[in-house]
């Protein structure tokens, strides 16, 4: 009500102004000259319009005057600027700086208040409705409200955050008085300088939510106009804030902070769509927040992940061209890594559960589009692995819908990958082979060796894809799949995520060929290549650990076969352990231990190495309890800190596992397991946890 009553105050004066001016030059028409010769003369100098400020006579009671008691001016008088007097609105904005400064609470609460309302009714209140009155009357308030963002009180201290907010808002009106912003904004040496980022760092660590709340409004308020009208690029708006303290929002204990975070990162990725930094904020702290305990932050973060991802790929269908394909996604899928690929694949699971348990069918599509452009082909490096991790997602969730109908060409994708590496030209798809695709896709752009955990990523996934769809596929479709799948296995040059992948694929063929009542047929040939698939690996396992081997033979067998071959002999005790016999279960023991000698001295095994068996040893132990009770103790003496961290932790999973199923066997080492929760290394921490 008192800035209805100050507005409606304002536009009486500026109507009374109005009609001044027009009667006074009316007036000025139809008079008569006046006999003062001073006035004469100004007048003729004005040619008769009204003077730019209004004059002031002296007067004088003479008896020569025209009539008794007629006001006129001497003759030796001068002219003088009377001074305007202040209007409504400016007297009450100088009567609101007095009240914002007032020891009373309930006094600055209401003067703030009022300041940000009149903050929001500038172009009413200015005199005149001019422009730079309009400008003065918001630096006026905006000095204002800065002294109160540090107040004591927590509602004065959010208010007066929403109004300089406002503030800046209004003077990055277009007009010259827009340069002001930019100068109190970037220029630290001015008289007026505002230090944004440092009033978003102090009210983002402030104790009250409201208060870190209205940080992000500032935020909100500032982001847009540092490109424009500032004209600031993309990484130095990125960098304008601190974007720790905006990751700290999105995991803040509040629930309307943490969603307001995501409409801030989500308003920061949209002016910055491009900026590596943006990208990698966006990832780190909205994916995250699909699995959030609260489901309205999670409905905020699935609506920011469909307009951000799914949209613009579905958009993306009808102008995808060959030589720019990557550049089509967006930024933001370029920034995953294996943590925010598994948010991202909930986030899909989540909005088909939202969406009746589909996703939407244009962006289905596009994904297998991509598919199509990857087989062109592509090279392996260029193939966006975000694009088969979606894909992934989507064909677990329709396995018998849309996606079969694209088997054939994931089929078409694996065949180009296991393929060999082409020597000149292009690449030849062959049903049955290794896995040549893993040696060009694991190598970066500058011909470095990629290896790591990224290493057969591409392999894997496209391995989980077809593991979804195999089981309505023909038969003779299986068969194929299954030649190249058992191939790829006894190269032993897989990576352990893709030899994982590649058993599960295998097995999901049997148990399709055992509904279907046809694995009879094929048993006999299955246990064959079995067989002779485990008597390779325990070759090589004899041919490392026994002492009459030769260091030139033993040094023929790499870190990474022998990996893949310990790890493989864990799948295939998960899968049956009547095929693990006692000697293989040694060998692994004695590799795991450290106790391999030739020529009577002990060798060093690569931790690595000892890393996998250990892993291999706790599947035998799941699947035979004897075994398990006999190597407990084995397991906790391997937890000591001399032992690298590879083996600690390998030891702690397949504790943590036995526990799960012998809990008795465990309880009292619980102690030596606990001791890791002091340990230096954070992932042993963690796994302790």
């Amino acid at each position: 009500s008192v800035m209805t009553l100050l507005s409606h105050a304002a536009d009486v004066e500026r109507q009374l102004e109005m009609i001044e001016c027009v009667n006074t030059a009316a007036r000025r028409r139809a008079s008569v000259k006046t006999k003062d010769p001073t006035w004469n003369r100004e007048m003729e100098l004005n040619d008769g319009d009204e003077a730019p400020q209004p004059l002031a006579l002296p007067i004088c009671e003479g008896t020569d005057a025209l009539a008794e008691g007629a006001l006129v001016a001497p003759l030796d008088s001068e002219p003088r600027i009377v001074p305007e007097t202040p209007s409504s609105s400016e007297r009450f904005i100088a009567f609101l700086e007095r009240i914002l400064e007032s020891e009373r609470t309930s006094s600055r609460v209401l003067a703030t208040e009022l300041a940000v309302t009149s903050l929001e009714r500038s172009g009413q209140l200015a005199r005149r409705g001019a422009e730079d009155a309009r400008v003065e009357l918001v630096r006026k308030l905006l000095m204002a409200l800065l002294s109160r963002c540090a107040d004591g009180v927590p509602t004065v201290r959010s208010r007066a955050l929403c109004g300089v907010s406002s503030a800046l808002q209004n003077l990055a009106r277009p007009g010259t008085f827009s340069q002001l912003l930019g100068k109190i904004t970037l220029q630290c040496a001015h008289p007026q300088y505002l230090n944004l980022p440092g009033m978003f760092r102090a009210a983002a660590a402030d104790e009250k939510p409201t208060v870190r709340r209205a940080s992000l409004t500032l935020f909100d308020a500032v982001v847009p106009l540092l490109c424009d009208p500032m004209g600031l690029s993309d990484e130095q708006v990125a960098l304008f804030f601190d974007g720790k303290v905006l990751a700290s929002l999105s995991a803040d204990e509040s629930i309307m902070v943490r969603k307001a975070a995501i409409s801030s990162l989500a308003l920061l990725l949209r002016t910055c769509p491009f900026a590596k930094t943006v990208c990698q904020l966006w990832v780190q702290n909205v994916l995250p927040l699909v699995l959030d305990v609260e489901t309205s932050v999670v409905e905020r973060a699935l609506d920011e992940l469909e307009a951000t991802v799914l949209n613009p790929i579905a958009e993306s269908t009808t102008c995808m061209r060959a030589k720019n394909e990557v550049a089509l996604l967006p930024a933001v899928l370029q920034q995953l890594d294996s943590e925010a690929t598994e948010y991202l694949q909930r986030g899909l699971k989540l909005l088909a559960v939202r969406n009746e348990g589909k996703l939407p069918r244009k962006f289905v599509g596009a994904l297998f589009q991509w598919v199509q452009e990857c087989m062109r082909p592509l090279p392996l490096q260029a193939w966006p692995l975000a694009v088969w991790s979606m894909l992934e997602e989507v064909t677990s969730i329709d396995k018998a819908g849309g996606a079969l109908a694209h088997f054939d060409l994931i089929l078409d994708a694996w065949r180009l990958f296991s393929s060999p590496v082409p020597v000149e030209g292009k690449r030849i798809r062959i049903k049955q082979g290794g896995l040549g695709g893993l040696e060009e896709s694991g190598y970066t752009g500058g011909g470095q060796a990629a290896s790591g955990p990224s290493e057969g990523l591409l392999g894997t996934k496209i391995l989980r894809v077809l593991d979804n769809l195999v089981l309505a596929v023909p038969e003779d479709q299986m068969e194929d799949l299954m030649g190249s799948l058992c191939a790829a296995l006894a190269s032993f040059a897989a990576p352990t995520c893709m030899i994982r992948a590649l058993m599960c694929t295998i097995e999901r063929i049997e148990d399709a060929w055992k509904a279907r009542k046809v694995y009879a047929q094929r048993a006999q040939e299955r246990a064959a290549w079995r067989s002779s698939f485990l008597k390779s690996i325990q070759g090589m396992l004899t041919e490392y650990v026994t002492a009459n081997t030769g260091a030139e033979a033993a040094a023929s067998i790499t870190p990474r076969r022998l990996c893949g071959a310990l790890f493989t002999l864990g799948e295939l005790a998960m899968m049956d352990i009547s095929v693990i016999s006692q000697g293989v279960i040694t060998q692994v023991q004695t590799i795991a231990t450290n106790t391999i000698w030739r020529n009577g001295e002990r060798v060093e095994t690569d931790a690595r190495a000892r890393g996998h068996a250990f892993a291999a040893l706790g599947k035998f132990c799941l699947r035979k309890d004897v075994l398990a009770k006999k190597s407990v103790e084995l397991l906790v003496l391997h937890l000591n800190p001399g032992e690298s961290l590879v083996v600690r932790n390998n030891v702690l999973v397949v504790l943590g596992d036995i526990c799960s199923k012998y809990t008795s066997l465990v309880d009292r080492f619980v102690p030596h397991m606990t001791d890791l929760f002091r340990d230096p290394g954070d992932l042993l921490r963690k796994q302790a946890a």
